[in-house]
């Protein structure tokens, strides 16, 4: 068949039809013959359906287009295509709103491929409806599975105002909760003065929509509600606490759930975006995984390398919300407490070792600190201390001792000017030399390149966004290296980080 005949769907239908009137059977006579009006009659329904559904494509082509800003459009082209393309007449464009459904993989694995499609067209058609009911006109496309893209049209005369928009995104939100079994949240970015601007609006119903990760599902959230946040972060302040959490559950004490609580509920973290939200709950993974393999028994490590890193791992992965994720973290995490409660009463031991580690820990800068001494303030032989150390957590004393003496270390050079003997003296060693040879054998450079590669402009744990205060140095990658530096100052997970540390936001914003 040609390409004329397989592009045009009268030339393409009409032979058909011709070819069974021909080749009907000569006896059949009048009965043959009955059957050609009828088929003939359908053919301009058949046209018109075709015609429709290319239409349809050619309507949904250019909402993408002038949402992403591929096509920029004068109000005298948007007229054209209005009349060509069938859509509300004298109106125009002014504002741009996002609805996403809530929980979306739950929903997919509940119903079927059909079933999905009834829903959403019964939500497009709850947001038509509701728009007219309010005055305004309403141009939908799905833009993903997930997410409806709503265009608000004005009458010529209208004056396009946010807060209708905004009236008719909650009854849509209402709506949806009460009569589909799910529920979405709607980002509304600010009005436009035309077409030609529409996609600053659907970048900014985009932002708003991100903020449903700390804001909550359910809801309906403005651009402009939000827009004072996007100058900085309070992520900076955070890593401490963080860090303060992942120690206090590797020590077994019940204050990490106090802790963890007063992270999540700190008003700070509404003004998170979502990259920042992520970023959050991935770091406190990094610092639990971190203290829950390099300080802890061989077994107890196993446990978490096996279930409960995996867990959060999935947690942070599929989140929509903070709420919801602070939720399943702490299920997560009370499962393994249970389990390293029951691993310590197996090894009489273990309250020994605690009161060591915390004795290091306080005590780390004092140079004649050793086995012999730890034996001795304990009442046990140096061998005695030195197999509790491997037992308990499955490195031996010379190494703990070192890598907290490196922890520090690497605090002070990246937050102080002290010269690097006296940085050595500070953490307990006498010679710098010794210092020097034991602080590449575990962080994997030296003092000074550490410092010049990581050397922070700010303050280390006080206020800043910290992980944009590193100074660049040539060829450095930002992230987790290879050779085990940590820095959680200077990482944004995933670990491949971009150099800049920042990146261009389509509204004309700087995200961190």
């Amino acid at each position: 068949m040609s390409r004329a005949k397989r592009n045009d769907p009268m030339t393409e239908t009409a032979p058909d039809h011709g070819r069974q009137a021909r080749e009907a059977p000569q006896g059949r006579g009048a009965d043959a013959a009955a059957g050609v009006p009828g088929t003939v009659f359908r053919i301009p329904a058949i046209y018109r359906a075709l015609l429709e559904e290319h239409l349809a494509y050619r309507r949904a082509a250019l909402f993408r287009e002038l949402l992403q800003g591929d096509r920029v459009m004068r109000p005298s082209d948007w007229r054209e295509e209005r009349e060509r393309l069938r859509l509300p007449s004298r109106s125009e464009p002014f504002c741009v709103a996002l609805a996403e459904v809530d929980g979306y993989v739950r929903l997919a694995a509940r119903y079927s491929p059909r079933d999905r499609q009834l829903l959403k067209y019964a939500l497009t058609k709850a947001a038509s409806e509701l728009a007219d009911a309010s005055g305004l006109k309403l141009w939908t496309e799905w833009l993903e599975s997930r997410r409806l893209g709503m265009m608000f049209l004005r009458s010529r005369f209208g004056p396009g105002r946010l807060e209708d928009a905004a009236a008719v995104c909650e009854r849509l939100r209402a709506w949806t909760a009460q009569h589909l079994g799910f529920t979405v949240t709607i980002g509304v970015g600010d009005p436009v003065p035309g077409p030609q601007r529409l996609a600053a609006s659907f970048s900014q119903a985009e932002e708003a929509l991100q903020a449903k990760i700390v804001r909550g599902t359910d809801r309906v959230i403005l651009y402009r509600d939000i827009r004072h946040v996007r100058a900085g972060s309070p992520l900076g302040e955070r890593w401490p606490e963080i860090r303060d959490i992942a120690v206090l559950f590797r020590k077994g004490e019940p204050k990490w759930r106090d802790a963890f609580r007063r992270l999540f509920q700190d008003e700070r973290l509404r003004d998170l975006s979502r990259d920042d939200a992520v970023t959050l709950v991935n770091m406190l993974v990094v610092f639990l995984d971190r203290e829950m393999t390099e300080f802890v028994p061989a077994d107890t490590a196993g446990w978490w390398k096996t279930r409960t890193e995996p867990a959060l791992r999935g947690i942070a992965a599929g989140m929509e919300s903070l709420a919801e994720a602070r939720e399943a973290f702490l299920a997560a995490l009370r499962e393994c407490e249970e389990q390293l409660k029951r691993m310590r009463k197996a090894r009489p031991s273990a309250a020994v070792f605690e009161q060591m580690r915390e004795y290091i820990d306080a005590n780390y800068a004092n140079p004649d600190l050793s086995l012999a001494h730890l034996g001795g303030l304990f009442g046990l032989s140096p061998k005695s201390v030195s197999h509790l150390f491997k037992e308990q957590s499955g490195v031996n004393f010379v190494d703990y001792l070192a890598r907290v003496r490196m922890e520090q270390a690497k605090r002070l050079l990246l937050t102080s000017d002290e010269p690097i003997p006296g940085v050595a003296a500070r953490v307990g060693y006498v010679h710098a030399v010794s210092f020097n040879r034991m602080f590449k054998k575990v962080v994997g450079i030296t003092p000074g390149e550490f410092r010049k590669r990581y050397r922070m402009k700010g303050r280390f744990f006080k206020g800043g966004t910290l992980y944009t205060s590193i100074q660049e140095q040539p060829g450095v990658r930002w992230g987790v290296r290879s050779d085990r530096i940590f820095v959680p100052d200077a990482v944004r997970f995933p670990e491949t980080v971009e150099r800049s540390g920042v990146r261009p936001d389509p509204g004309g914003h700087r995200v961190p």
